[in-house]
Parts: structure tokens; C-alpha cells; sequence
């Protein structure tokens, strides 16, 4: 057995040993996501069952068994009528950042502001009207930068101890701690401040739903965690999601929660891993899209993962961002890549309320720019995210002959082209062309229109 192995070992029994939970009956107990069936009739629990909770507006229960007890449980429940999967629930990580020795003593962080264009996202959109849940560590509801920018909960009466929205989360007026089980999404690890302030900086009108997902500041937390925060997003109305995290290994639960928010019409955003190898859990989904990493020479970073399900990259070395506690940190990873996009996906949804997921998706590859071999690739995917690029596949554009100037008159018929992207509403583009003989217009369907006989308004 190699050391790597050894150490694999090592780290998994470790993880094991973290997620036995004491439970109010003095005994370690292992927590298991139980998913139940639309049509499932009348039905009753195991004995073996010490705590439930039933996540709302989900069919998915969290369980906790007795350790010594989890096998017989989940026997029991694969042969239940009324269970659509049962499975241990796994654990999942942040992506913490990454350190990067070459980037330290005294070097400049990534401009990573210029890498992606920053400037032209404003004439798209800047995400007012957006709201993006951010499952992550919380975030410094101190700092002042966040407070004009934090969703708030109208329905909920603030610290009367009553859930008022009935939403199964009292007081829950600026997000929920899923770690802790409360409503105070106060980061104390540092790595969903980094995130959100990433998100901003791209869709600095947009709204942030702090979803603490860790207990206290580790960077650890269980699936049912993550699928409850994905199911409290949809019913808060989040337009975009950001997982900023990866799990240790696939989940039936994660994944329905996943398929759940697409076809509630979110838009799914997570960083594909830190590993240099595969992408990782649940950015490998095909309803999310995967994001990695690029340093700062428009090249892919050393950690970010390759292969087919990466769908696009943007910078993720030496990024400076809004530290906890006030300040700047620079931080690295593909964490910090996947909130530009997330940012991105919220301006394109400002620009456009009627955009769904899918259209959203196809506009945020069509619009980047391409890197490494030409057209899709296994290492930046459809290319890097860029808002000069993102504003040509998003907006209608008239595509004029290079020698437009020297064509003009009856002798010398010109051909237009123009671009119109995916809008998933009605929408009707004319084109006018003015001559000395008078005004002409050009219908959606290619047709020319002397304006004298044939008034625009008719």
C-alpha cells in the first residue's frame, strides 16, 4: 500500500469520525437523507430512527440512527415502498483557497478586473433585481460593504422567535445557518465573505442570500446541509445559485435538489474542485455549470480540473477580495471563479428578467473567449469569461459588410446580416437605412420596406 493510500485511508476515517454525532440521547448517532417517493402513501419510521427533520418544501428527510444501528436501518428502508433512495449523508468541503508561494512576498494579485473586461458588464446590466444564494461559510454581516447588499426577508418580523413566513425557519431575516441550525449566517471562516464580495464585484446591484452551510468556521459540512440550503434557496426565489464547494463523493440527495432548483428555473454555479484532475461533485452535473480556474497569464491554473464537463473558466490566482473582518485578502482557487460567473449569469437576468436557466447557460458560453484549442476544449471549456465577448452574444447587433462606405447606391446591392440571441420573449428588430431617395427598413424576416409607401408604424 502506497503512502498516498495510506494517507487517503487516513483522512477518510477522519472525515467518519467527525460526522458521528452526539445526539440529545447521549449516543453517537450517523445522519442518513432519505428521500420519499411523490405518490408514497401512508407510512411510519423505524424505530431505529433517534431524530428527524423533513427539510421543507422538499421530499427529502434527514435522519439520525444510532451508529451501531445505521445498517439494519438503511436494509429496512431500501426494501420501504414509499422511499425513493435512502443513502448515508456524505460530507462536502469548501474549496479553500489555495496558496501559491510565487504570488507572495511583495508580488501584485491577479487584475483580474481587466482579465474578464470588467467594465463592459455595465453596459449589459449590473444585476439590480438578482438575488444570489450563496452556500458557503456565511458571510461578515459587520462589514458595511454587505449591508446595503444583503437580501432581506419582508415576511419575517425580526427576533420575535416566531416563524412568521411559515417557511420552517424562524427569524430567518437575512438568510439561515444550516451548520449551526439558526438564523445567523455570520461567517467565521472567511471564505463566503471572499465569495460574495467576487459576486458583487461583478453584479454590484445584485442581492446576496448568505447560506451558512459549515457548523462554527470549519470548512466542513455535511450533504443534507447543502441540499437543505439549495431547497431553502428555491423557495426564497434565488435567480442564481453558487456552490463554492464540492462533495466527497456523488449523493442521489444532492443531486435531486440540484435537478430540483433547474427545473424551478435557477441558475446553477459551482466550482469544479482544486485537484488538477477530474471535475468534482456537483459541478460534474449536467445541470450546473462547472467552473475552473485561470492564472494570471490567460493560461488554466495549476490547480483546476480538466475534462469534458468543464463548461467555462475566469480567473482564480491571486485574486484580491473583501476579507473577513474588513481588508482585502488575496485568495486562489476555483471557489473564486465560479462567483465572477455566478455574477455574470445575475447581470444577464438584470438585462433580461424573462432569460430562463437554459438561455442563460447558452448565452454565458456563447459569449467568452476562446482559449487553447479552438472551440470547446477539456480544460477551458467553451472558453473564459469575458464581458466584451458576453455583451456581442447578448445583445442584437447589425453586421455590416467590411466595405460598407464604397457599396452604396442601386448599382451596388449590399447584404446586411444581424445578430439576435436567444431573449425566451417576443421581440421585434427593425433596421433603417437612409439614402438620398429616402428611408428604407428592414423587417425581422430579411424583407426591405420603401418607408414612404410602406410606413414602419403599418
Amino acid at each position: 500500500m502506497t503512502k498516498h493510500n495510506v494517507l487517503r485511508i487516513a483522512y477518510t476515517i477522519l472525515l467518519i469520525g467527525l460526522f458521528l454525532v452526539p445526539s440529545v440521547y447521549g449516543t453517537e448517532t450517523v445522519e442518513v437523507l432519505v428521500g420519499i417517493k411523490a405518490d408514497a402513501g401512508p407510512y411510519s419510521w423505524p424505530q431505529e430512527v433517534v431524530e428527524k427533520r423533513c427539510i421543507p418544501a422538499s421530499r427529502i428527510c434527514r435522519v439520525w440512527v444510532a451508529a451501531d444501528q445505521v445498517d439494519g436501518f438503511l436494509s429496512k428502508l431500501k426494501q420501504a415502498d414509499w422511499v425513493e433512495f435512502v443513502e448515508p449523508s456524505g460530507t462536502a468541503k469548501i474549496e479553500t483557497a489555495i496558496f501559491d508561494s510565487q504570488f507572495a512576498n511583495g508580488n501584485s494579485p491577479s487584475d483580474w478586473q481587466a482579465i474578464i473586461n470588467l467594465s463592459s458588464f455595465a453596459k449589459l446590466a449590473d444585476g439590480e433585481g438578482v438575488m444570489v444564494a450563496v452556500l458557503d461559510t456565511g458571510i461578515d454581516l459587520a462589514n458595511p460593504f454587505f449591508s446595503s447588499r444583503l437580501w432581506q426577508n419582508t415576511r419575517e418580523i425580526p427576533d420575535d422567535g416566531i416563524d412568521n413566513d411559515g417557511n420552517g425557519y424562524p427569524d430567518d431575516v437575512s438568510g439561515w445557518d444550516f451548520g449551526d441550525n439558526d438564523n445567523d449566517p455570520q461567517d467565521e471562516n472567511g471564505h463566503g465573505t471572499n465569495v460574495s464580495a467576487l459576486f458583487l464585484g461583478v453584479a454590484a446591484a445584485g442581492r446576496v442570500l448568505p447560506l451558512k452551510l459549515n457548523p462554527g468556521g470549519s470548512n466542513m459540512f455535511t450533504i443534507g446541509e447543502a441540499v437543505e440550503g439549495i431547497f431553502y434557496a428555491i423557495s426564497a426565489g434565488a435567480g442564481v445559485i453558487n456552490m463554492s464547494f464540492t462533495a466527497e463523493a456523488d449523493s442521489e440527495a444532492l443531486a435531486a435538489a440540484v435537478r430540483a432548483a433547474h427545473e424551478a428555473g435557477v441558475v446553477l454555479v459551482a466550482a469544479a474542485g482544486n485537484n488538477g484532475a477530474g471535475v468534482e461533485f456537483p459541478a460534474s452535473m449536467p445541470e450546473v455549470i462547472a467552473v475552473g480556474s485561470l492564472d494570471v497569464a490567460d493560461d488554466v491554473a495549476w490547480f483546476s480540473p480538466q475534462g469534458p464537463e468543464i463548461d467555462i473558466t475566469a480567473p482564480g490566482v491571486a485574486i484580491e477580495t473583501t476579507a473577513l473582518g474588513g481588508g482585502t485578502t488575496w485568495v486562489s482557487g476555483t471557489s473564486m471563479s465560479a462567483p465572477m460567473v455566478s455574477g455574470a449569469a445575475a447581470v444577464l437576468r438584470s438585462m433580461n428578467p424573462h432569460l430562463k436557466a437554459a438561455t442563460v447557460r447558452i448565452l454565458l458560453l456563447d459569449g467568452t473567449k476562446d482559449l487553447g484549442e479552438a472551440g470547446r476544449d477539456t480544460f477551458f471549456g467553451a472558453g473564459a469569461l469575458d464581458s466584451a465577448a458576453l455583451r456581442a452574444a447578448a445583445t442584437p447587433r447589425i453586421i455590416l459588410p467590411s466595405s460598407f462606405f464604397g457599396i452604396l447606391g442601386r448599382e451596388n446591392p449590399m447584404t446586411v446580416s444581424f445578430h439576435l440571441p436567444p431573449m425566451d420573449t417576443r421581440a421585434e428588430i427593425f433596421v433603417g437605412l437612409l439614402g438620398p431617395d429616402g428611408l428604407n427598413w428592414l423587417d425581422p424576416w430579411g424583407a426591405w420596406h420603401d418607408a414612404a409607401a410602406e410606413p414602419l408604424a403599418s
